[in-house]
């Protein structure tokens, strides 16, 4: 029995630490739903060396999920080939404005470009591109169901509607896109 709690908490921690080392180009909702497939695959085998790692594999997914998902780091600007300057809300809550080309090493919560009259929700843990014309797209991954779903572009009324609900960043978000 200890031997196979072992194996169990080698496989996790190899499982997380493998989870994380495509963090740069995979988002975590993409990842996590590798782990859980790979670990549910691996449990329903009959080696029971295989159900071990299965195991292991799926709470170093969970772990790698919870620790991005759930402790809200923003979502992330991966590629911004844009000429001008960008405007974000840092997860921190300040609307900054970005130079050209830049990239942050830190999460947001939205960001807009000037003359695009409303803003751009982004979701934790997705990963975003911001094309040479402005175009503010998700990376390939399950990310871009996510923020389609729970957050994407949004108008002045939403972000009216934001301000009368007392959060003010977003009308100061949206004053840089007019």
């Amino acid at each position: 029995m200890g031997n196979r709690t072992g194996t169990i908490a080698l496989s996790t921690i190899a499982s997380y630490g493998f989870f994380k080392l495509p963090e740069a180009e995979i988002d975590p909702y993409t990842r996590a739903i590798i782990g859980y497939t790979g670990g549910l695959a691996l449990l329903t085998n009959k080696d029971p060396m295989s159900r071990i790692l299965g195991a292991g594999l799926l709470i170093g997914a969970t772990a790698m999920a919870v620790k991005e998902l759930l402790y809200k780091s923003g979502a992330k600007i991966i590629n911004n080939d844009y000429a001008k300057s960008i405007y974000v809300i840092r997860e921190n809550s300040i609307v900054e404005e970005l130079p050209p080309n830049s990239i942050p090493d830190y999460g947001i919560e939205g960001l807009t470009i000037k003359g695009m009259n409303g803003v751009f929700k982004a979701h934790n843990g997705v990963y975003l591109k911001i094309l040479s014309d402005g175009t503010i797209k998700p990376k390939w991954g399950m990310g871009i169901i996510v923020n389609s779903v729970l957050a994407g572009r949004m108008s002045k009324v939403w972000t009216d509607e934001q301000t009368a609900k007392g959060d003010q960043r977003w009308a100061k978000l949206y004053e840089k896109s007019v």
